[in-house]
């Protein structure tokens, strides 16, 4: 079944700030890691993953608070992620 963006405005949207990869291209590319896939992986995740290229995100609707953060993009911001360690030495 193909997909269909019945709004110009929401297709232009999209091609600007989200990367729509087909469901295969995501499990060749591993973007949920390289371990064995649940059984029910694509059948909760869809036929495609939106993964957003700048700082715009997709919300339920406008001033939704379901979600008080959203993680789900390819921009540097996404993926530079502080790392610290923290060494407890006994006393």
């Amino acid at each position: 079944m193909p997909l269909m963006i019945k709004s110009k405005i929401f297709a232009a949207i999209c091609t600007i700030h989200l990367s729509l990869l087909p469901w295969k291209e995501v499990m060749e590319q591993q973007l949920f890691g390289d371990g064995i896939p649940h059984p029910k992986l694509q059948e909760l995740t869809g036929d495609f993953l939106a993964i957003a290229i700048s700082d715009v995100g997709i919300v339920q609707h406008h001033g939704s608070d379901r979600f008080v953060s959203h993680h789900a993009g390819m921009t540097k911001e996404e993926m530079d992620i502080p790392f610290i360690v923290i060494e407890i030495k006994d006393r």
